[in-house]
């Protein structure tokens, strides 16, 4: 799974680059462009690289040891995570992180909700304003939330991994919860905690992170075009 994100990150960094240069040519900005590559290249320093760059053992030298290497792996885990949450509020940060952007919302925690939830409604919001008149610092998530309840809106953004974010959150917190809350159920059990390929005794690791990362980038590029679309649509 790691020589798959090793051989797959290239042309997707390449891809997200590509739709950032489009990115500047839109309302957004050149200096917001560059604030996004910015982004990419800490995802990739603090997420990608310590996966694809480490000298994993060998199966056998792993379970030489066991102990050793699976807390390694556990610890790299567990930072890969809290780094991957920061990269994505950096990454919405270009796109409504101005300190004089606002959300309008009737629900008392519509600020809690996902960034990637957020940024759904701008771009719905932007497209089809009730004034008629787009307001690139100011989302109607009420518009948007009435938009989205029409078919013709429904699948208008077209965005399959907008919940990536929640799955990332999901996948740590589990992973947390198993440490402190699990273990004791799992006594009862006479069972542990495996993976179902590695065996490795924990929620997450590696195998399932690689997997996520890729998941994330595809994200990513979907938020992008997404963009895109909206100035496109906005000029016409």
């Amino acid at each position: 799974m790691t020589f798959t994100l090793q051989q797959l990150w290239p042309f997707l960094k390449q891809k997200l680059y590509s739709q950032i240069d489009e990115v500047s040519d839109t309302s957004l900005g050149s200096d917001e462009a560059l604030h996004l590559k910015s982004v990419i290249d800490e995802f990739q320093e603090k997420c990608i690289d310590p996966i694809i760059v480490a000298q994993w053992p060998s199966e056998k030298e792993f379970e030489y040891e066991y102990e050793k290497n699976l807390k390694a792996e556990a610890k790299l885990v567990k930072t890969i995570f809290s780094e991957v949450l920061d990269v994505y509020s950096a990454f919405f940060k270009s796109f409504f992180g101005k300190p004089n952007f606002e959300f309008i919302s009737s629900k008392d925690n519509y600020g809690s909700l996902p960034d990637s939830i957020k940024f759904r409604d701008y771009n719905l919001d932007l497209r089809h304003p009730r004034n008629g008149k787009s307001n690139f610092l100011k989302c109607d998530a009420d518009n948007a939330f009435v938009l989205l309840k029409k078919n013709e809106h429904k699948t208008e953004l077209m965005q399959g991994y907008w919940q990536a974010e929640s799955m990332i959150k999901e996948m740590r917190n589990h992973n947390e919860h198993w440490k402190r809350d699990g273990t004791d159920f799992l006594n009862k059990m006479k069972r542990p905690m495996a993976d179902p390929l590695s065996q490795a005794e924990a929620s997450s690791n590696v195998f399932t992170l690689s997997s996520a990362l890729i998941i994330i980038t595809h994200y990513f590029i979907e938020a992008l075009q997404t963009w895109i679309d909206t100035s496109k649509l906005i000029k016409e």
